[in-house]
């Protein structure tokens, strides 16, 4: 497309230079045979000289005259190719719109993992729990898990925090939550533990079998 544009400034300096010649080549005919002829011979001759002046001056308006049209199209043409992409560049963006609608691309957002999203409170609480303060660190962990029931970290440090209020058989249920939403955790295995002995040791084994 931008390969016409230098044709178009050749164009215009022809005519430019064409132009320049036409009115100067008069001129300079004619002072030229001023010199080289006698007076009279010069008087005579102004009206010879006058028809190649006519003629010259006839020939450049039709060469500025078939210029101009030439650069009159060359721009035509750039502007109709420039629409012509314009107008292929929205028919594909419309294309891939409808296209989208109909295998129904959607943008997938990916979910954040909970254990990220709700970091800032599970360290808030992890470090009331490890200063002493388990009240105020469990109600942070059961809020955490009424937002995210599968955070099974959340379960985790409740059933530790229970172990330290010697709430063992609540310990023990948070531990096996936080197994069924991962296998094998050895902190949750070692509670589970923690809290059967702790129950033996207080007498709520004792008191289970009565009930």
């Amino acid at each position: 497309m931008f390969d016409i544009i230098p044709l178009a400034i050749i164009l215009v300096s022809l005519v430019v230079v064409i132009v320049i010649v036409v009115r100067k080549f008069p001129e300079v005919s004619k002072a030229k045979d001023q010199k080289q002829m006698p007076l009279n011979d010069q008087n005579k001759d102004k009206t010879k000289l006058s028809i190649p002046t006519e003629g010259l001056k006839k020939f450049g308006l039709m060469v500025k005259d078939v210029s101009v049209a030439a650069v009159s199209k060359t721009v035509d043409r750039v502007k109709d190719i420039k629409k012509k992409k314009a107008d292929q560049e929205t028919e594909a963006k419309e294309a891939t719109a409808e296209l989208s609608k109909l295998v129904g691309n959607k943008p997938v957002i990916k979910k954040e993992d909970p254990r990220k999203e709700y970091r800032e409170l599970f360290n808030n609480a992890e470090s009331l729990r490890k200063s002493g303060e388990n009240k105020e660190a469990e109600k942070i962990y059961i809020d955490i898990i009424s937002k995210d029931p599968q955070n099974a970290l959340a379960y985790l440090g409740l059933g530790e925090v229970c172990i330290a209020m010697k709430n063992y058989k609540d310990a023990e249920e948070s531990f096996r939550e936080t197994l069924r939403r991962d296998r094998g955790n050895n902190d949750a295995l070692k509670g589970i533990e923690d809290a059967k002995r702790g129950r033996i040791e207080g007498g709520e084994e004792e008191e289970d079998r009565i009930e």
